[in-house]
């Protein structure tokens, strides 16, 4: 997964690399809580939280922290979702690559980086065996 945000945040472009095939997503609203979800994920990874348990985040903090209600983080998780499942047809269950649990929810990707601008903001690459 390859994150490619604007310097002020509003631009969120996804591009992903799965078995030498580039899928772009191209921008999308739904691309920065996706792109959030990762930033939870690598910060876990970085505390050494193990793999399994990496990148949960309630519900709520999500409403805190992107400073949106509920309904639209609902509304941009099941795009996402969807968007996963339409366009990554060669992965099996690709629209768990946002996992949901009872008022939480987490990115799954174990690969991915981060691009604020041309900087590397975050980047993870998880090999689990």
């Amino acid at each position: 997964f390859l994150f490619n945000l604007s310097l002020d945040e509003e631009t969120t472009e996804l591009k992903i690399n799965h078995d030498d095939k580039d899928i772009d997503l191209q921008v999308r609203s739904h691309h920065y809580l996706t792109l959030n979800l990762a930033r939870y994920r690598a910060e876990d990874e970085r505390r050494g939280v193990p793999f399994e348990d990496q990148g949960w985040v309630n519900t709520e903090q999500l409403v805190k922290d992107l400073g949106v209600d509920i309904r639209y983080i609902n509304i941009q998780i099941h795009r996402a979702r969807k968007q996963f499942a339409e366009d990554i047809k060669h992965v099996y269950d690709a629209e768990n690559i946002i996992e949901r649990q009872l008022r939480k929810v987490r990115f799954t990707g174990a690969a991915f980086a981060i691009y604020k601008g041309s900087q590397l903001e975050s980047a993870l690459n998880v090999v689990n065996s």
